[in-house]
């Protein structure tokens, strides 16, 4: 038999917190995620790749943020490949997952 003082259903934002949390206040926990990775959709398919896609491409494509500079400041440096964006999205999920991971 199992005894535990928290279950969390997922392992996304609100589970991995509820975790974090319960094992700070000296409390046994248990996650439990259906997918293969830790983190949730947040760190799978939502918010971490679509804002890193996006962040590569800035980053990649214009050499001065427009919005620090003055309307039409921004120049364009290089064309990224796709598999250079895709490559960076990939790197930083895998870094999250295991950050997760090692928080769990």
């Amino acid at each position: 038999m199992y005894d535990f003082d928290l279950l969390c259903i997922g392992s996304g934002p609100a589970g991995h917190r509820a975790a974090v949390q319960a094992a700070k206040l000296r409390k046994r926990a248990v996650v439990i995620e259906r997918r293969q990775c830790a983190g949730g959709v947040c760190v799978e398919l939502g918010t971490i790749p679509s804002k890193t896609f996006r962040e590569a491409v800035l980053s990649s494509v214009v050499s001065n943020h427009p919005f620090l500079q003055p309307v039409g400041g921004a120049r364009l440096r290089h064309r990224p490949s796709a598999e250079k964006l895709f490559s960076r999205v990939d790197l930083v999920r895998d870094r999250e997952i295991e950050m997760v991971e090692a928080q769990l």
